[in-house]
């Protein structure tokens, strides 16, 4: 009988710890840079905001001047007023500018593929922001 509880001791500890592993390598954060390696993959991404925009019908946070040379998060108009009380678009954009511009985040969601309707322009990466547990600033 005790070789019966070793042996279900032991494979719930091995049980344990290739669950404890699969969450830490899930965990793993990814350089912005990095995220058109993981299309269809829900992952942390780092990086810091350089730029906001809202036009009225979604807002955007990018990593880069040009957000078509980087991924961009994206706030779609139902999830909007989760991240700021604000009914116009400037309003909004002065809202996320204070709470992310310059600083460190994190991004946490799936990243997609924008493709552009216009087959000259390259594909890039994306990631929709439904909620603000979904952006946490680290510095």
């Amino acid at each position: 009988m005790s070789l019966t509880k070793s042996v279900i001791t032991k494979t719930l500890t091995l049980i344990t710890a290739i669950t404890l592993n699969a969450v830490v390598a899930h965990a793993a954060v990814v350089p912005h840079t990095d995220a058109a390696k993981h299309y269809g993959q829900k992952v942390t991404i780092e990086g810091t905001v350089v730029a906001t925009s809202c036009d009225g019908k979604r807002c955007y946070i990018n990593f880069h001047e040009d957000f078509r040379k980087a991924v961009s998060a994206i706030i779609e108009t139902a999830d909007i007023a989760k991240f700021s009380k604000a009914a116009e678009a400037t309003a909004q954009q002065a809202d996320l500018d204070k709470a992310y511009k310059g600083k460190k985040v994190h991004l946490t969601g799936t990243v997609t593929e924008y493709k552009s309707k216009d087959a000259s322009k390259p594909s890039r990466p994306q990631m929709s922001l439904t909620s603000p547990a979904d952006i946490k600033v680290v510095k």
